[in-house]
């Protein structure tokens, strides 16, 4: 008999432990999530710009429209077709103050 009270007895304690053990996990949890999503450290929102909207369109050649269909990359057709400083001008457009 004393065998049965001494088993159940190490089975409350490890169910104890087991327990502040869980406690003190969700508790780090909480406290990460809440460290991490706080309004402080969100992400900058940026938004789409227009490409189009940077270039002058009576100042770029028609032969730049077919050059994509020959096979060069839609990025460096636009990057020509409005001259030095397109690029930095399309982040200027997205940088958030």
């Amino acid at each position: 008999m004393g065998g049965c009270v001494t088993n159940s007895i190490g089975t409350l304690i490890g169910l104890v432990v087991a327990l502040v053990f869980l406690l003190g996990l969700g508790a780090v949890a909480l406290v990460a999530y809440f460290s991490l999503n706080s309004a402080a450290n969100t992400a900058p929102d940026v938004t789409w710009a227009e490409p189009w909207d940077v270039i002058d369109g009576q100042r770029v050649p028609p032969d730049l429209g077919f050059l994509p269909l020959a096979g060069d990359p839609v990025d460096k057709v636009v990057q020509r077709a409005g001259g030095p400083g397109v690029s930095r001008r399309l982040c200027a457009d997205r940088a958030v103050t």
